[in-house]
């Protein structure tokens, strides 16, 4: 099999080689035997013959082609999942939650004993101990959610 160059676009990535794939091969037509059910002539068995082959090595280089395809859309698709995922994890990292004092985190989880909570008093440290390490952290050393 030839060699053949492959180039990438550098706006989208798309790679394309110099080996394109070639266009089916006519069966001269629309053949007027695909049109009935009559069996074909002796001198057509030649053409339907060199089609078919044609046909079938086109059908694997079109299926090849889509292999390559399908593997680069699966790898681009694990990359845009991994980076997703560092994005998210980086608009965690800033969010005003986080940057929230503890003096105030103590305040807002010591009104959560109010009797206006939904919360059951023994849930509570229990609950908010779930949403962060630092929240558990600091609902651990209140005394007032015991």
């Amino acid at each position: 099999m030839p060699h053949s160059e492959t180039h990438c676009c550098t706006n989208c990535g798309f790679i394309t080689s110099d080996d394109e794939t070639p266009p089916a091969p006519p069966l001269s037509g629309s053949h007027p035997l695909l049109l009935t059910n009559h069996p074909p002539a002796g001198s057509e068995f030649p053409e339907i013959i060199d089609f078919l082959a044609n046909g079938k090595q086109h059908l694997d280089l079109l299926n090849t082609r889509i292999s390559v395809i399908a593997a680069t859309m699966d790898s681009l698709v694990i990359d845009r999942d991994a980076i997703a995922e560092h994005v998210r994890s980086h608009t965690a990292a800033i969010s005003l939650l986080r940057q929230l004092p503890t003096e105030i985190l103590r305040r807002i989880l010591s009104m959560s004993r109010r009797p206006s909570s939904r919360l059951k008093p023994p849930e509570v440290p229990w609950y908010l101990g779930h949403i962060s390490k630092r929240w558990r952290e600091v609902a651990v050393a209140l005394p007032s959610l015991w």
